[in-house]
């Protein structure tokens, strides 16, 4: 009989920290597989909701937009039909008014501006030759019985010369630009304008 004696020690075998790595490894894949997946599901969830959330306020905001056009709209028209009662309410003549205002001017005494408001307050700017023809204008606007109020709010002095390329200081005249503010009174004009 023969025996088998070996004197040599075994090797252990290395399989199994390649095994335990690579199971290592297998599991930390999966976790992270099944983390990615839920993230993902997470964001496809919320996606979902934040779309439902925006066809809904884009909804709401065509639906306020109609209304806002709608009222707006009516708002127009309520404003255009107050217009009309005003204008028909007010039935005073703007060229009455300015005919009775130039009719007051100095002889030299020239309009260059006009302007008249909603609330019966009405603008203009004069020319004049001298600032005393402004002051007896002022006086004339305050003494008319078609208007309340009157003030000179400002007046300014251009120099305009006699001719037109030679400047001597002798020719120079100057002018007076004077602005005014009045009130009308609409009942005085209403019965000014009807009668002849």
């Amino acid at each position: 009989m023969l025996v088998d004696v070996n004197l040599l020690q075994k090797k252990e075998k290395k399989a199994s920290f390649l095994l335990i790595f690579i199971l290592v490894a297998v599991i930390v894949l999966a976790a992270a597989g099944i983390f990615a997946w839920k993230m993902y599901q997470t964001q496809v969830a919320k996606e979902k909701q934040l779309e439902t959330v925006l066809s809904q306020y884009k909804e709401e905001k065509v639906l306020k937009e109609q209304s806002l056009s709608k009222a707006d709209s009516d708002n127009g028209v309520e404003q255009l039909k107050a217009a009309i009662a005003w204008a028909e309410e007010t039935d005073t003549s703007t060229s009455f008014l300015l005919r009775h205002i130039t009719s007051l001017l100095p002889e030299r005494g020239y309009l260059m501006n006009f302007s008249f408001a909603e609330g019966k307050t009405a603008d203009l700017s004069i020319q004049f030759d001298s600032s005393r023809e402004a002051a007896f204008y002022l006086k004339s606007l305050q003494n008319s019985s078609y208007i309340d109020e009157a003030e000179l709010l400002s007046i300014a002095t251009e120099s305009i010369s006699s001719e037109e390329d030679t400047v001597e200081e002798e020719n120079v005249l100057p002018r007076y630009m004077a602005s005014y503010r009045f009130v009308v009174n609409e009942k005085a004009l209403q019965k000014g304008e009807g009668s002849p």
